[in-house]
């Protein structure tokens, strides 16, 4: 998953949650986008887990 801007709590009040929109970025989100392509097309079983941090 990648990091994104840390809104604080503020953020989470008012909603606005960049780091959540970057799932959907081919660039920035990492392996997010092709392992929801894989969950939604059936083959969640060949997902790629992130290294613990």
């Amino acid at each position: 998953m990648a990091p994104g801007e840390d809104t604080g709590f503020m953020g989470l009040l008012s909603g606005d949650l960049p780091a959540h929109s970057l799932y959907f970025d081919p660039d920035k989100g990492g392996d997010s986008l092709q392992n929801i392509a894989k969950v939604v097309t059936g083959h969640g079983d060949k997902i790629e887990q992130a290294k613990p941090r």
